[in-house]
This record gives C-alpha cells, structure tokens and sequence, in this order.
C-alpha cells in the first residue's frame, strides 16, 4: 500500500506540474476568481474519488464513516488555512509538489506546517475545549 501511495504522489504532483496548478501565482488567481485551473482539478479529483469509492462499495463491499459537521471548527480552520494559502501562495498538497519542482519556498511552508502539526499534537486538550460544540465527541483525524 505504500509503494502505490509512493507512485499515486508522483503522478499527483506530475499532473500538478504539468497543469501548473502548484505556481503560486495560479493559487493566488483561483482565490480572486482569475483561473478556474485549480478548481477544475480539485473537481476531477473529487469525481475520481467518488467513483473509486462507489466502486469500492459495489464490488468489495467497502465502507466509508461519515463523520458529524461541526460548525464552528469548520469556520475557524478554514479561515487559517485560508490565510496561510494567501500568505504563502501554495495549499497543503502544492507544496509538496513546489518543493519537488525546486520551488525555494516550499521547504518552509512543509516546516511549518509540520511544525503546526505538532502543535496541534501538544495542546490538543485545550485545542479540544475551544472547538467542541458537543462535550462529548471527541477530535479525530481518522474517517
């Protein structure tokens, strides 16, 4: 399994390359709604995903938890994430592909997103009483 994760991350950040959704110039049109590229893709991959999953479920009887939606973490981590694309000009999956293109950039925002990981991973009891509207659910990264 991760050997083909491996070989799926390459033809990913190919595509990338070639589409030229990982310049952050493109990152940042799509975010003013100059280039619709980016959203094209994400749209693909989201098609893609779903019929996988469909085919999944039909043929290898596969199933998916559906987690809760939660509003107010959705909202509040959406808005950071946000401003981090903005600042940075690249998203979570980009910059790994700007960093395998030579992008000079892209090693910074890998570490400080590691790093935001693993301040996330030290402070999540606090992180979870800020953010759970239902005392008794609790954060999970797993599906």
């Amino acid at each position: 399994m991760l050997i083909a994760t491996f070989f799926i991350g390459i033809l990913w950040g190919g595509i990338f390359q070639k589409t030229g959704i990982l310049r952050p110039k493109t990152i940042l049109k799509q975010l003013s709604f100059e280039d619709f590229t980016m959203l094209k893709m994400m749209s693909a991959a989201i098609v893609t995903s779903f019929a996988i999953l469909f085919l999944g479920h039909y043929f290898f009887d596969v199933h998916t938890l559906v987690k809760p939606f939660d509003l107010f973490p959705n909202i509040f981590g959406g808005i950071f994430m946000g401003i981090g694309i903005i600042l940075t000009g690249a998203c979570p999956g980009t910059a790994w592909a700007q960093l395998g293109a030579g992008y000079k950039n892209a090693r910074f925002i890998i570490l400080g997103g590691l790093l935001s990981a693993t301040f996330y991973g030290m402070f999540l009891p606090e992180v979870e009483a800020l953010f759970i509207s239902n005392p008794q659910e609790k954060i999970s990264l797993v599906f």
